[in-house]
């Protein structure tokens, strides 16, 4: 592909378009396989299709068990901190419609072989201080400090 160098504005344009584009998809490359924090309590699987998935451990009568999760993700890496979105798809149990709940998450590459991943965090409702809001969740906005009210659970993963 040849650019034409009469017009300098239009070639760093094109220029930007393709690193943007080549860019969304490295970090798509590089994001597939799987990752786990340094206990192995929770654990990320994506997919090169597209799909996730995400097993956890919770307690269940004083037992730790795996809890797994199947999902879809993508990636927006145009926005600076790259939005990464966890999208879970469930029947409603009263209208039998298929539904979709967004995590939207944001995610940064600490190594080749290290992720940082911020969900959003818990809401309360602000009348009790108890329950949790209704969807939809508010994307973080940085990677400040855990318990930071703007940022929610941060996670660090290690590839596998």
């Amino acid at each position: 592909m040849k650019i034409s160098t009469k017009n300098p504005i239009i070639s760093a344009i094109l220029l930007a378009s393709i690193f943007l584009l080549s860019c969304s998809d490295h970090i798509e490359k590089k994001l597939i396989g799987e990752w786990s924090d340094n206990r192995k309590n929770e654990t990320l699987i994506f997919n090169q299709d597209g799909s996730s998935v995400s097993i956890f451990q919770v307690l269940d009568n004083e037992k730790e068990i795996d809890k797994v999760n199947q999902s879809k993700w993508k990636v927006d890496s145009s926005k600076n901190p790259i939005h990464l979105d966890i999208v879970y798809s469930y029947k409603d149990e009263e209208s039998k419609e298929e539904l979709e709940d967004i995590l939207p998450c944001i995610i940064r590459f600490l190594s080749k072989n290290k992720i940082q991943i911020v969900k959003p965090r818990l809401r309360l409702d602000f009348n009790t201080g108890e329950k949790p809001m209704q969807l939809p969740y508010v994307r973080p906005t940085g990677f400040f400090e855990e318990g930071d009210e703007f940022s929610g659970p941060r996670m660090t993963l290690d590839r596998q």
